[in-house]
């Protein structure tokens, strides 16, 4: 990557300056030969990043947005400059090659101090490496995005990709580029209520896929399996299958979300071609931050009590359940032991603690380690999903089994979902109390993990307290 200061160039608000760093980056492209990913991270005054994907919003657009606002930060990445696709075994190899490549021929200019500057790379992964891909979302998919814009506290940023080569008309890109800026900087926000956005009224529920009767009979089976040592836990989920009489958008759904769950992640992407995937997930896969590295342990449910004292025993129950310790001991030690795998030493807690959301309650212990700078998120990644929290364990065995017993196709439910940067810092959550939505259809999903001594009345009452999260906003 190259840097060129924007200040050699006038500043951030200089139109002039804004052409002759366009025509330097031209310049380098000419006499390289190669043509230039061209970044420029841009200081705005406020941006909420939901209200402006709702703004310039078009289905046929590829879009990303996470938000977590219980740390009151969030992410927008509206349409593409570049994109990839990969599948089998080495995708996620396939997704870091393609983007290290790429930053050999980037230039930066802006902002390099902020939070969410510079170049980022948008993830969706499936949960299975092949075979299990539904339209619009394929085993791995990664792009820049045209337009970006964030929010971190009290830091706004508004960012614009672009390529130039020896053709690229330079004014015009400038042009498009300060005016864009110029509307984020001071953006022309509509009241509308979620209504205005998509009118939901109507969403009801049509099937379950594989019938009323498919998961209790799943988890008959699988606790078979359990008993037979073919397996030590094995997570099945379903689907539910529901229907509009008006065609769906994600933007009133993911305003739900994020105001319902304060302390998910509440996530949407799109690639512009069939459906969105979108949900409010409590679960961490990775984050990478200056060396640094955290990944989640949630395994291990119960609902939320009607007053302070219900919660409390439920709570209690929780941690001193023996099927709930066992399931969420065995989802620490798969971390922990695929970490040291790749050398590193996790730091672990003693004790889990308890993670209280509106409509459930997890245990959940938080794993770190220090990360070398030659090991990628992306390598961490590969190795640590699934985690028996979504696919079971032991993992080949639990999860090569999961297509025979579920009967439908999981596609991105359950896989990561998020974005790295150039520095290598990033974060993926794992794409769980989702749905995916295509035009006026809502399939959600919901799972649990089964492991001996499981009850199938009870693991479907478990799904169904997951369903709610999503349900509730819907109804």
């Amino acid at each position: 990557m190259e840097h060129l200061p924007i200040g050699n160039y006038g500043g951030q608000e200089s139109p002039e300056g804004l052409i002759a760093f366009l025509r330097d980056c031209q310049k380098r492209a000419i006499e390289s030969g190669t043509a230039k990913l061209v970044n420029i991270s841009l200081d705005v005054f406020h941006i909420d990043p939901l209200a402006v994907l709702e703004a310039v919003y078009e289905p046929s657009n590829q879009h990303f947005f996470v938000e977590n606002p219980g740390r009151d930060e969030s992410i927008a990445a509206i349409e593409h400059v570049l994109r990839k696709r990969a599948t089998g075994p080495t995708r996620f190899q396939a997704i870091r090659e393609w983007a290290t490549t790429l930053l050999e021929d980037t230039i930066y200019t802006g902002n390099t101090e902020s939070a969410y500057c510079g170049i980022h790379f948008f993830c969706a992964f499936n949960f299975f490496d092949e075979g299990q891909d539904v339209d619009g979302f394929p085993a791995a998919q990664a792009f820049v995005p045209t337009w970006q814009v964030s929010k971190k506290e009290q830091e706004s940023l508004a960012i614009a990709n672009c390529m130039v080569d020896e053709t690229t008309p330079i004014e015009l890109i400038a042009k498009k580029i300060l005016g864009a800026h110029q509307r984020f900087g001071s953006f022309p926000y509509e009241a509308k209520s979620g209504k205005d956005v998509v009118d939901s009224s109507g969403l009801t529920l049509e099937s379950e896929a594989g019938g009323n009767d498919a998961f209790e009979e799943a988890v008959r089976k699988a606790t078979q399996a359990i008993e037979a040592r073919d397996f030590e836990k094995i997570v099945l989920a379903r689907a539910l299958d529901f229907k509009s009489e008006n065609t769906l958008s994600p933007l009133s759904f993911l305003e739900r979300l994020r105001n319902r769950f304060q302390s998910c992640y509440t996530f949407s992407y799109a690639s512009g071609e069939s459906g969105t995937f979108i949900g409010s997930t409590p679960e961490l896969l990775i984050a990478v931050k200056n060396g640094r590295l955290r990944a989640d342990a949630i395994a291990g449910s119960r609902g939320r009590g009607q007053s302070a004292s219900e919660d409390a025993a439920l709570g209690a129950e929780l941690f001193n359940d023996d099927k709930d310790a066992r399931e969420h001991q065995s989802v620490v030690r798969s971390i922990t032991t695929r970490l040291e795998s790749l050398g590193l030493k996790p730091e672990v807690p003693t004790r889990p603690r308890l993670l209280k959301l509106p409509n459930v309650q997890h245990l959940f212990t938080p794993i770190e380690a220090s990360l070398p700078k030659d090991l990628h998120i992306l390598d961490v990644i590969q190795v640590l999903h699934p985690t028996p929290a979504v696919g079971g364990a032991p993992r080949e065995a639990a999860c090569g089994e999961i297509s025979k017993y579920e009967s439908f196709v999981r596609g991105p439910y359950a896989g990561p979902i998020g974005w790295f940067d150039a520095h290598g810092d990033g974060e993926f959550v794992v794409g769980i109390r989702s749905g995916i939505l295509r035009e006026n259809t809502l399939r959600l999903f919901s799972g649990a993990g089964i492991v001996r001594g499981s009850v199938p009345e009870k693991e479907k009452e478990e799904t169904d307290l997951k369903f709610n999260a999503i349900r509730e906003i819907i109804d």
